[in-house]
């Protein structure tokens, strides 16, 4: 799979950063809607304890992880072409149908051969019948965006035609900023003037949102935590 090859070339020369990154968020909870497992070898590299739900038992510093787009080491519990040798371990009660692949990111090849598909969503017309399959993760972002804190967007979008999304978490944000209890703050690269309007222009309606534009490096760590 591309995204797993791209990943593995990506490790050999991983930034730092990540590990910092990742060390700071023991006592936040984190929505990705990213494939890959990144953010997950980063965590267990910086001894930083996470779990793919949230429930009771999910307390600082255990880390909620959500991926709500699904991963690539995620596979149906269910499915007819699971192998003795496959070591699969549940995600959560939210998602009570998915397991996640216990392997280190190499071994992820086998699964693919074996017939295995990732539960991930696909970018196509049927998305939101998709994300459905996701329903409680989706209903935590929701909750979750009711509380008073800052809120971190790296790197995401929030393209125009991701209705799902905009339906979603965009009012949060406007209505949280509004009332001044959610502060928000995008990590998000741009090259040219138009890119940086393109992305200025996503969250036109968050008050005093705040932007750093140069991309996901240590320098946009300070302006994180500040």
């Amino acid at each position: 799979m591309a995204i797993r090859e791209r990943q593995v070339r990506a490790f050999r020369s991983l930034p730092p950063v990540y590990e910092r990154f990742a060390s700071s968020l023991d006592s936040a909870m984190v929505f990705s809607f990213n494939w890959d497992t990144i953010l997950e070898t980063a965590l267990m590299a910086s001894r930083v304890p996470f779990q793919m739900d949230k429930h009771s038992r999910s307390e600082p510093p255990v880390v909620p992880l959500l991926k709500l787009h699904g991963s690539i080491d995620w596979f149906s519990c269910d499915h007819c072409l699971r192998q003795p040798w496959m070591r699969l371990a549940p995600i959560g009660e939210s998602v009570p149908s998915l397991a996640r692949a216990c392997e280190p990111l190499t071994q992820l090849e086998r699964y693919y051969t074996a017939g295995m598909t990732p539960w991930i969503v696909l970018p196509s017309f049927d998305k939101l019948y998709q994300v459905l399959q996701y329903g409680e993760l989706w209903q935590m972002i929701y909750l979750w965006l009711q509380n008073e804190f800052t809120v971190y967007i790296i790197g995401f979008s929030m393209r125009d035609d991701d209705y799902h999304t905009h339906a979603i978490i965009y009012p949060q944000l406007v209505h949280g900023a509004r009332e001044g209890y959610m502060k928000v703050k995008v990590v998000d690269l741009a090259q040219t003037p138009a890119e940086e309007q393109a992305i200025r222009s996503r969250f036109a309606h968050v008050r005093n949102c705040e932007f750093w534009l140069d991309g996901f490096s240590e320098d946009c760590l300070e302006f994180l935590s500040s």
